[in-house]
């Protein structure tokens, strides 16, 4: 018996509101090979398929770096789900609905030329999930941007001065102007480390070394020198040959501009660092590799070597490369290694390692900004929960998705790939939505010709017209296995 569309007709017709006249395969593989390619993709597998140039594939709503990446990123999300096991956020994340009784939709946004699902869950994980990590960071590197710019170019500060006024004084306070013309730095502190120590243990003495450099009399006096106004601290890790390596970066506002004071500055602050670390029990690192202070000429120089310290990547071509210094990796690296074949990385598996990362950064949180700072640029402060949240908003609602096909979407990984059909058929007025869904109802109905025709030669009476009330059985549970109600 021929398993094609509609040959079995007590399985196609469970199906039949989405099954479609199969496409024909019309366009090479080789577009999509090589766009799998530029964004590092192993194109010896894609889609589930092996492809090479010249061969082709039913699966190819978008074959442009932007759209691989997009696939690559949901792809590393649902790894992280794998090692994190279902109880993970991050597992659910984007599949889970928000109010049950409502069917998943699809919404587009004009201005950006993107497509997501609505009514579905976010993790809003920075540190787990690529896909969430990928959304909050681009928002959070465009505030510290427009942030250090402005500094640069001069700020007006609003103020009350207090002690102009009697204790008792009872009535308006007239607010003061300062007009601040400013300056960028920025600090890195680590300490040393090796393969023994736990990423947990390092964290938790970070964060009490971190607690220190900012406080007590000779804090105040090195961050006089500096001219610090405000900062801002990013958190980061890398993974190396030595352990663990977690690290901050301080992006600092200043006043003054450092001339001869600059090096001896520097020094002062290392051996500050170094005594934080001793009382918190860390080891200690030495005064040329504990902490670096960086400055340039322009806020553009000193931003940008900021950014590109972040755990997350650019958004740019080849961006998801990028790994940390000396060869260094970062947690979404490890991800990637620990996809196929899972090869020890220095003495454990990147499973594992991953694994304790996840476990150590729950909760913590990668940026920090001063107090009032954001208030100084008219930036609303905007939890990660929020800034996923406008990403639906500010779209526009232009379909809904039925629950079995999105369940056949999560199963096949195609998640990325019908956002991808979306906004092609958008732009360019095609049909590439129907040609995936087409897809994974194809794949699935081939499975469950298949589960039929096993359960049949189970009770050994051949291949009846109809199937048994076992095999129907067997199909509605396969059908129900990704549920995500």
């Amino acid at each position: 018996m021929s398993l094609f569309y509609g040959r079995n007709t007590s399985v196609s017709s469970a199906l039949s509101k989405y099954s479609y006249i199969p496409t024909q395969i019309e366009q090479s593989g080789r577009a999509a090979l090589e766009g799998a390619q530029s964004v590092g993709v192993d194109t010896t597998v894609c889609f589930g398929l092996k492809i090479a140039l010249g061969n082709i594939t039913k699966s190819h709503p978008i074959n442009t770096v932007q759209g691989f990446q997009r696939i690559r990123d949901f792809a590393l999300q649902h790894q992280a789900g794998v090692i994190l096991g279902n109880k993970s956020r991050v597992c659910g994340c984007g599949k889970r609905k928000i109010d049950k009784d409502l069917p998943r939709g699809v919404v587009y946004n004009e201005k950006t030329e993107k497509a997501h699902f609505n009514n579905v869950q976010y993790c809003g994980s920075v540190w787990v999930c690529k896909v969430c990590a990928k959304k909050i960071t681009e928002q959070r590197k465009q505030e510290i941007a427009l942030a250090a710019t402005q500094w640069t170019k001069g700020v007006c500060r609003l103020y009350f001065d207090y002690s102009e006024y009697h204790k008792d004084f009872v009535g308006a306070i007239r607010p003061k102007i300062e007009y601040i013309r400013g300056y960028v730095y920025m600090i890195t502190l680590t300490n040393s480390h090796n393969a023994s120590h736990s990423l947990e243990f390092q964290r938790e003495g970070q964060k009490k070394a971190m607690k220190r450099f900012f406080e007590g009399r000779t804090s105040t006096s090195l961050m006089q020198r500096l001219g610090k106004r405000y900062h801002v601290t990013n958190y980061e890790v890398t993974l190396g040959q030595n352990g663990w390596h977690p690290h901050h970066h301080i992006l600092v506002f200043s006043d003054k501009k450092l001339d001869d004071d600059f090096f001896q500055l520097r020094d002062d602050m290392a051996r500050h660092w170094i005594n934080c670390c001793k009382k918190s029990g860390l080891p200690l690192p030495s005064l040329e590799h504990g902490l670096d202070l960086v400055y340039g000429k322009t806020a553009q120089q000193v931003v940008s070597q900021y950014l590109c310290k972040w755990g997350v990547e650019h958004e740019m071509t080849k961006g998801h490369t990028k790994q940390g210094k000396e060869g260094g990796l970062t947690p979404f690296d490890l991800l990637r290694k620990s996809e196929y074949l899972d090869e020890p990385v220095h003495g454990r598996k990147p499973s594992e390692w991953f694994r304790e990362f996840a476990i150590a950064f729950k909760g913590a949180r990668q940026l920090v900004w001063s107090r009032g700072l954001k208030d100084l640029f008219g930036l609303r402060d905007k939890s990660d929960e929020e800034i996923l949240e406008e990403t639906t908003e500010e779209a526009k609602q232009i379909d809904t998705v039925a629950d079995m096909v999105f369940s056949l979407l999560v199963k096949y990984k195609k998640l990325a790939e019908y956002l991808n059909a979306v906004e092609c058929d958008i732009v360019h007025g095609t049909s590439e939505v129907k040609r995936v869904v087409d897809f994974v109802v194809d794949q699935e109905i081939v499975i469950l010709e298949e589960m039929v025709l096993q359960s049949e030669r189970r009770r050994g009476g051949g291949v009846p017209d109809r199937p048994t009330e076992e095999a129907a059985n067997d199909c509605n549970a396969q059908m129900n296995i990704f549920s995500f109600g």
